[in-house]
């Protein structure tokens, strides 16, 4: 997948070859698994694509759990605005300014606005939305297969693809399911082994615990009960 529209402090490209409605899907899924946002604001230009773009954004972005206000067309600075002032997660405005009208693109904030470039989260964002998210297969047999032969493991545990792995360990009606909990939790440390087992069981588990240096460097975040042991 072409990803050059990734620019070194916001995302510009022509549509649709360089920025389309398909990789918007997996940026704002990206953007969730890199950067944790639970609240994110979403506004867009008058550009003829930016609904577009903007609505698969915005798909993407809940499918990784997060909550997306939809602010509709606006300003870059009322994207800006309302980050702060409703104290969201993150905000992102798609646009290309001043690129010509064939051309899109993405400028993303962080809490207070605080923007997301290439040296604080751009680029690990780019890297992920690389990543096409895991699809149910017509067999679970070759559903399961797909998991594991893209070490889903590794990657849930890094972002890419807990919400794929938890929900399909989460299927009531998979009848494989405790086969693929054997084998996801036989390969991850001793330490690890619990919390992982019980995510894949419980629905209520889908969220990854805070990291206890996360906790260390902010004393404001308060770990869910649910993973304290």
């Amino acid at each position: 997948m072409d990803l050059s529209c990734f620019k070194a402090y916001d995302l510009r490209g022509r549509v649709p070859d360089q920025l389309n409605p398909e990789l918007a899907e997996r940026i704002g899924r990206a953007y969730v698994e890199v950067t944790g946002a639970k609240r994110v604001i979403v506004g867009y230009d008058i550009r003829l694509s930016s609904r577009d773009i903007a609505d698969a954004l915005c798909s993407g972005l809940m499918a990784a759990g997060a909550d997306v206000f939809d602010i509709g067309l606006c300003g870059t600075e009322l994207v800006y605005f309302a980050t702060s002032h409703y104290k969201m997660d993150g905000g992102i405005m798609v646009t290309a300014s001043h690129n010509p009208r064939d051309h899109n693109g993405m400028k993303m904030v962080g809490p207070d606005s605080r923007p997301i470039s290439s040296d604080n989260g751009l680029n690990d964002i780019r890297d992920r939305a690389g990543v096409p998210p895991l699809s149910l297969a017509d067999s679970e047999q070759a559903y399961e297969d797909a998991i594991l032969q893209e070490r889903a493991l590794e990657l849930a545990f890094e972002g890419k693809r807990w919400f794929d792995l938890v929900r399909m360990g989460s299927r009531n009606d998979y009848a494989r399911k405790s086969k693929l909990i054997e084998i996801i939790v036989s390969n991850v440390p001793s330490t690890q082994k619990r919390i992982l087992a019980t995510k894949l069981v419980n629905p209520l588990g889908w969220y990854m615990p805070i990291l206890e240096a996360e906790i260390e460097n902010n004393p404001n975040l308060v770990q869910n009960p649910y993973y304290i042991f």
